[in-house]
């Protein structure tokens, strides 16, 4: 008897976009079993996180990416953000105060910067599923509208840096970073936001 699939969506060599291609081929599987109505939750996901407190990480998978302390909370936000795109009903990252995978400094306590990224992105995103499109290295995925404003989270991967504009007809109110800093614009049809991974 089964009524949940679970499953460890581990990609540690890779960009977080992947994370898209491997929850396809769980999908593909359950449907050759007869389960594609089934709920997929990812069961156990996450990276070789830095430690900026310097404490050491032995046991570590060196074959694994590292992920600097600066680029965690992209890592973080890409993964979430499409593994919920994909269709994931639940993402349990791991391990959140583990030394070599965590969200948290384990000496100090104190959030690193994915750590700070992954409650933005719960309170973004609060149970929603968004829409995302992919070109040339460039992500926007909308999440519902709240108080009648649209949302949309983007970034670029890889190459030359871009820029995001308003959708026409929309305008840009404010922008709002993964650390929850808040920046608000002008509203101009013509305001447009530099992307990178963060």
């Amino acid at each position: 008897c089964v009524d949940i699939i679970g499953y460890h969506f581990y990609v540690p060599h890779r960009e977080p976009e992947e994370i898209v291609a491997l929850v396809n081929r769980v999908r593909a599987a359950m449907a050759r079993q007869g389960m594609a109505s089934l709920p997929l939750w990812n069961t156990e996901s996450g990276w070789w996180m830095a430690n900026g407190d310097g404490t050491p990480q032995p046991g570590a998978d060196k074959r694994w990416r590292k992920v600097s302390v600066d680029e965690g909370a992209a890592v973080v936000a890409r993964t979430l953000i499409l593994g919920r795109w994909a269709g994931l009903e639940r993402f349990y990252w791991y391990a959140w105060d583990n030394h070599i995978l965590g969200l948290i400094e384990p000496t100090t306590g104190a959030l690193k910067p994915a750590g700070v990224a992954y409650e933005t992105l719960t309170r973004w995103m609060s149970f929603a599923t968004p829409k995302c499109s992919e070109n040339r290295g460039t992500w926007v995925c909308a999440l519902p509208a709240t108080s009648g404003q649209s949302r949309r989270m983007a970034w670029k991967t890889g190459g030359e840096p871009a820029s995001f504009s308003a959708p026409a007809g929309e305008h840009l109110v404010a922008i709002e970073h993964l650390d929850g800093t808040r920046r608000p614009l002008n509203g101009s049809p013509s305001g447009s936001a530099a992307l990178g991974p963060v």
